[in-house]
């Protein structure tokens, strides 16, 4: 395995992954300017920023299973609670939540029942308190549960903590509690964004329309409630189903009579952060599902695209590979640089997007304010069909950003390895 990032140089680094593959793992922008993804700033510059506390040494998530940072902080986090000492940075975001916004919310729904401060106060503290847990913590949180959600992390002692993240955490971040799992898990990768049972396929809207996306995000924040509850029920999953009605109908209830009791609080610490991050999920998703083949929208390598080189995704557990993370929805987050490297020669025969030295909201920006030939300019050609040339390359962006109607065969679509 590699050693530690800090006594590797990058270009030992980068000639250690690439003798790991047969396969080359050199391509080039369309202006000829070579690239070479073994040298991606994922593989030789690992620096996680997803928590807005750090309680690890930030530099401990490199290719493969590679061991955390040897501090005796970290050492003991890892002992105490995780399978992988790699897996420092979610429980990183965890502690920093436990920390901030979890006794920011309950502190707030206090002063608002006794009436210990004034309105204005009270507002104030929840506008700081929607901005501390929105904006500098709810992507780290969010990409981390995704990551828990599908490989554990826990020592089995505390699993019961994944009950807190998805129940407490989850509701203060805006998302129902119990539905993250059931939505995004058993329901988005089963179905695999397709039109017959994925209720938050991107497939029949047309991907640079804003009253598309607006009536996408819509559809998410008010038929969640019965959509997602249909799809478990359809699928047999009732065990799941029932927990969900339980949970969902609780979540309601609670924000309901919170808004009478307590109407500031509630509003700042469940109602506001519902409506941002319901926004923000679904838009969020219709970006990793921007770009859809008309011809094979259930190939994975069609259905998505990857972004590398980005400082996104040192602050989102590596999400840019979001090919990799539908091929293999169980890998680690950690592993997908090198999963993604290893998978280069299925980019090049199922002809993938791959986007470099661009952030996902560039991508959306350039996407929908018409600039294809812009976002061209960050394409990394490794030999796939449509990297021919820049006027190809941009009529099958704009074809794939178009709708589709195509129903999957099959119940749950086979994949595509």
């Amino acid at each position: 395995m590699c050693a530690n990032a800090d006594v590797k140089t990058a270009s030992s680094v980068a000639d250690e992954v690439r003798a790991k593959f047969s396969h080359s793992t050199k391509g080039h922008l369309l202006d000829g300017t070579p690239i070479d993804l073994a040298e991606m700033d994922e593989i030789v510059k690992p620096n996680r920023r997803e928590s807005l506390i750090p309680f690890h040494n930030r530099k401990v998530a490199m290719y493969g299973d590679a061991p955390a940072a040897k501090a005796t902080w970290d050492g003991f986090l890892t002992k105490l609670f995780l399978r992988k000492p790699i897996d420092l940075p979610i429980l990183s975001v965890y502690l920093s939540i436990a920390l901030t916004t979890v006794p920011s919310a309950f502190a707030l729904a206090y002063v608002n029942y006794t009436g210990a401060l004034p309105n204005y106060a009270m507002h104030l503290w929840g506008v700081a308190h929607v901005v501390m847990t929105l904006v500098g913590q709810a992507p780290g949180f969010i990409l981390g549960l995704h990551y828990s959600s599908h490989v554990r992390i826990w020592k089995p002692r505390f699993e019961w903590m994944d009950g807190i993240v998805h129940h407490l955490y989850c509701a203060l971040f805006g998302i129902p509690c119990g539905a993250y799992y059931c939505h995004h898990v058993i329901m988005h990768h089963k179905e695999d964004n397709q039109i017959n049972w994925d209720a938050s396929t991107t497939m029949p809207y047309q991907r640079d329309n804003w009253l598309h996306l607006l009536a996408y995000c819509l559809r998410y924040i008010v038929g969640i409630w019965v959509e997602l509850p249909a799809v478990l029920f359809s699928r047999d999953r009732w065990f799941e189903g029932a927990k969900l009605f339980v949970t969902g109908t609780s979540y309601a209830a609670v924000m309901y009579k919170g808004m009478g009791a307590i109407p500031i609080a509630t509003g700042y610490a469940l109602l506001l952060p519902f409506v941002i991050i319901s926004f923000a999920l679904m838009r969020g998703n219709q970006l990793q599902h921007l770009f859809v083949s008309p011809d094979d929208p259930t190939c994975d390598y069609k259905l998505s695209y990857d972004v590398c080189n980005t400082w996104m995704n040192q602050e989102t557990f590596n999400d840019g590979f979001h090919v990799e993370h539908h091929v293999s929805p169980n890998t680690h987050w950690a592993d997908l640089p090198m999963k993604f490297l290893s998978l280069l020669p299925k980019h090049k025969e199922k002809d993938s997007l791959i986007f470099t030295g661009l952030h996902p909201d560039e991508i959306h920006s350039m996407v929908y304010s018409g600039k294809i030939e812009k976002l061209a300019d960050h394409y990394v050609n490794i030999g796939q069909p449509s990297g021919t040339s820049k006027e190809v390359l941009v009529a099958e962006i704009r074809r794939r950003l178009s709708p589709i109607y195509t129903r999957a065969r099959s119940a749950h679509k086979a994949k595509i390895q």
